[in-house]
């Protein structure tokens, strides 16, 4: 087979570019991003690549935006998938249900975004053959918002895969949305030079005169497609145009030149394709016979491929150029455009979204039917977190209402999903409209709490008043749940900012005023967020006698779990939150996952597994990334921080700001103030700087700090500023601390800070008091932490040295060495080691921790493998592909030096 020639003009080295990227596809995936204005190139450069890759044996699919279906859901996922449909019934339930009810192929709770993409990504992984796979995937400017959810979804991971994907975009925007480092691989496509110019006219027959050259040369300024469409219209007698037109203008006039001599049933075909995304033959003649209103035969499409406007690849046809499809729209009258929109729907399957919203923009009256159509829809497409399209969807709804207070309620609905998408400026109009639509009582104070959560409200001023006025209204109009469901997102937003005051008893005595239930989860929440000391024992003793496999609602798990966590417990709360991750990871609710991942790793954190924390604090960034929510990932990462500094590995806070810009504005205030204060005390502390490490600490933990927050410093800083005070020779600033505590009863009786209090009794203790204080402090019925009685045995052997009690010594750090090295935290380990050594008495070498030469993916899955987890069920957990699995497993048995499944748990020092 002969090599493929290059073909395009002035375009050799984004040709380069694009045949390295599939010379390497069998070592690693990649994904090219072409933007460009319309004509430049993008499409022809794409041919270009298909061309290529099937004469390299790699397999093609290919899918395009339309912009009459730029607010269907899934409406470009849906041409992709359609090749691999065959494949659908062999993935895993949850994926293949994914698809299924996405596409309206069968009924259920409408699947998240992710959970989708997940799903095309296993059809995608694998559909790739030995030799590869090119997914082209055009004017994603076009494409609908799930469908670029999903994408962006996939090129975040096909890294591991033999694909390579290739996007064109005239929307830098909408490239940008994908992933920030597609830099590396962004082609902007500029201009022809004017020697390729003149190149690529010459290459056209018959030749241009030299007058006529000049003057396609003058006006299509490099344009490739401007300097072959002016020619040909030049040669037709078709231009020059009257006028001052934009260039996409001049194209699309070009273009619909060539649509006046066509015959009534070429219209019919060109029209129905151009509104729709189907191009298949059968398809595009029966709808066009539909519009046509008698049957067309195949020889109309046949003529439009004559004439230049259709081509066809790979048994479908396809616009030449998407400028043709818009010259297509612009040129075809409203009731034609309404009769094709018609014509299409009535091939669709009733009841799914392509259908809906065809009949939707050839709605010309209001129609109840289809407004409730269409909110269902959008129903489901919050459901999935494609908010942009529910916020769509319920305007069209309020549009076609015929009632007005369907309308109000509609936009209302609307408003809501603008608010989740960060629309502010469409949120608020739509709110506007409810306002002047709407005299119900009820709907007007969710309106009202609507605007409360835009930027700029209220409460974000710190008038919290308005929203409880808003909560009583709503409690006043018989929507009592509501009000309890605003108290606890209000609880939510300022437990960050504002821990402590009055509020919290006001919150309280309205949710139980509004009729809470006593074990109401968002109730106990409220109790544990704002008044822990009178409430620790209260709230423990109710969630301690809740069974939560009983609970089926991942939400009031995760409520109950950070109930548990905020007042001080220590044994329960995975039993909560880890049945809600695996709700939210079923249901793809990437977002609350990730921040309820955070509440897991801190309490994997209070039990010592410090590398369990890295790794799902790891997981927990990337799905925050991935759903778009920079705070939430900057949290995240010092979630990591906080474990790499236990572990003793060096951190850098310095650099958060440069890696989170759009939450970096967050670091100014609490409760990042006090977490920042408080990581940097963790690294300083490990490195043996006890002194910058008190420095911190105190900040974090002493009440008249202006970055004081009683969770963080009575929580997480206290343990390490006694540590730090005493051993900087601060002694009274620990006493002062320790007796703030202890005149905290209702605390001082959790598990967490029963703990805490012996170890500080300890750390102070001297004289005949400090033998019994030490064995409370190392002894678990008294201090549950296993870190800080490992802790407290260091300092008690450290104690015992000076007193020159060299046996009792040696038994106290030999304990504590051995507990930090399971633990894997390497500075105090080193340091137990020294003063073992200052007895006397040799270490042996610390072993090698295999474990840290993978990175936090690979001991995550070599983790779960242990657990005895297929590859398939890994990668639905952490939604990657079986193939990514089984890529990050080989590089797992090569550090390891391993060559099965069960050797894994013995090289991690894992129970297999």
């Amino acid at each position: 087979m002969r090599e493929v020639e290059g073909g395009l003009v002035g375009r050799a080295p984004e040709i380069e570019s694009i045949r390295a990227l599939l010379a390497d596809v069998t070592d690693h995936g990649a994904t090219i991003v072409v933007c460009g204005e319309a004509g430049v190139g993008k499409t022809a450069l794409a041919d270009a690549a298909v061309d290529y890759a099937r004469w390299r044996g790699i397999d093609v699919l290919r899918a395009y935006g339309v912009e009459a279906e730029k607010d269907v859901p899934w409406a470009t996922l849906h041409q992709l998938v359609h090749a691999l449909r065959d494949r659908v019934a062999d993935l895993p339930a949850p994926q293949r249900n994914a698809l299924q009810v996405a596409f309206g192929e069968s009924e259920g709770p409408q699947p998240s975004l992710f959970l989708t993409g997940l799903a095309t990504l296993t059809l995608l992984s694998e559909r790739a053959t030995a030799a590869g796979l090119l997914v082209v995937i055009e004017d994603l400017h076009w494409a609908d918002h799930a469908t670029r959810a999903a994408i962006g979804f996939l090129v975040r991971r096909i890294s591991s895969e033999p694909i390579v994907m290739l996007i064109t975009s005239r929307s830098d925007e909408a490239a940008d949305q994908l992933d920030a480092t597609l830099e590396q691989h962004r082609l902007t496509l500029d201009p022809l030079s004017d020697t390729a110019s003149r190149q690529l006219l010459d290459g056209q027959d018959p030749p241009l005169s030299p007058a006529a050259r000049d003057l396609v040369l003058r006006e299509a300024l490099g344009n490739p497609l401007a300097l072959i469409e002016l020619s040909v219209a030049v040669r037709r007698g078709d231009w020059p145009l009257p006028g001052p037109l934009p260039l996409t203008k001049r194209l699309e006039n070009a273009f619909a030149h060539r649509l006046t001599p066509l015959t009534a049933a070429e219209r019919a075909v060109i029209l129905t394709a151009a509104v729709g995304a189907n191009g298949r033959q059968p398809d595009l003649v029966a709808a066009a016979s539909r519009l046509h209103g008698d049957e067309v035969g195949s020889t109309a499409v046949d003529g439009l491929v004559r004439a230049g406007l259709l081509k066809q690849t790979a048994g479908e046809f396809r616009f030449r150029h998407p400028l043709v499809r818009s010259a297509v729209i612009q040129t075809a009258t409203p009731d034609e455009r309404t009769r094709a929109h018609l014509a299409v729907a009535e091939l669709l399957p009733p009841g799914t979204d392509r259908r809906l919203w065809h009949l939707a923009v050839a709605a010309e009256r209001p129609d109840d039917e289809l407004a409730q159509a269409l909110e269902h829809s959008a129903t489901r497409a919050h459901s999935a977190g494609d908010m942009t399209t529910a916020m769509e969807a319920f305007r069209r709804a309020a549009e076609l209402s015929p009632e007005l207070e369907d309308r109000a309620y509609r936009n209302y609905l609307g408003a809501e999903a603008a608010l989740a998408a960060g629309q502010v400026t469409e949120g608020k109009q739509l709110a506007d409209q409810v306002s002047r639509q709407t005299t119900d009582r009820a709907l007007l104070a969710r309106v009202a709490w609507l605007l409360e959560l835009f930027p700029g409200g209220a409460m974000q001023r710190g008038d919290l008043h308005t929203a409880i006025t808003i909560a009583d209204e709503l409690h006043t109009s018989g929507n009592s749940d509501q009000a309890i469901n605003i108290l606890t997102t209000m609880s939510l937003h300022l437990w960050g900012s504002m821990p402590e005051g009055p509020i919290w008893s006001t919150m309280i005595e309205r949710a139980e005023a509004y009729g809470a239930d006593p074990a109401d989860p968002r109730l106990l929440c409220l109790k544990a967020f704002g008044t822990p000391e009178e409430n620790s024992q209260h709230v423990r003793k109710i969630v301690n006698g809740i069974d939560p496999s009983l609970i089926d609602d991942s939400e009031h798990l995760r409520l109950l779990g950070l109930a548990l966590t905020n007042v001080g417990e220590l044994e329960r709360v995975e039993s909560f939150l880890q049945p809600a991750m695996n709700g939210l990871r079923r249901d793809g609710r990437l977002s609350i996952l990730a921040l309820t991942m955070q509440s897991s790793a801190f309490d994997l954190y209070r039990h010592g597994r410090f590398r369990q924390m890295l790794d799902l604090s790891d997981e927990s960034q990337r799905l925050a990334e991935e759903a778009n929510e920079p705070f939430v990932a900057m949290a995240a990462h010092f979630c990591m921080l906080t474990a790499q500094a236990v572990l003793g590995e060096d951190i850098d806070l310095s650099s958060i700001r440069d890696a989170f810009p759009a939450a970096a504005i967050a670091l100014d205030h609490n409760p990042f103030l006090v977490i920042e204060a408080l990581t940097q005390g963790i690294a300083d502390a490990s490195h043996g700087r006890h002194q910058a490490a008190f420095e911190q600490l105190k900040r974090a933990t002493d009440p008249t700090s202006p970055i004081y927050h009683w969770g963080w410093s009575l929580k997480e800083a206290f343990p390490w500023f006694i540590d730090a005070a005493v051993r900087s020779g601060h002694r009274d600033d620990a006493l002062g601390a320790l007796q703030r505590l202890e005149a905290l009863p209702g605390l001082t009786a959790t598990p967490l800070h029963r703990g805490y209090l012996v170890l500080a009794r300890a750390l102070l203790a001297d004289g005949d008091d400090a033998d019994d204080a030490y064995a409370s402090a190392t002894a678990p019925t008294h201090n549950p932490l296993p870190f800080w009685r490992a802790r407290a045995q260091l300092a008690n052997g450290e104690r015992l040295r000076r007193q020159r009690r060299i046996k009792e010594a040696r038994h106290e750090l030999r304990q504590a060495r051995d507990e930090f090295d399971r633990m894997h935290s390497r500075p105090w380990a080193d340091l137990a080691r020294a003063e073992l050594s200052a007895t006397g008495e040799s270490s042996p070498r610390r072993k090698p921790d295999p474990g840290a030469t993978l990175t936090p993916q690979e001991e995550r899955i070599a983790t779960l493998v242990v657990e005895g987890l297929t590859n398939r069920e890994i990668a639905q957990r952490l939604f990657l592909s079986p193939r990514t699995v089984g890529a990050h497993l080989y590089a797992t048995y090569r550090k390891l030096q391993v060559s099965s499944r069960a050797e894994l748990g013995p090289a991690l020092g894992l129970p297999s």
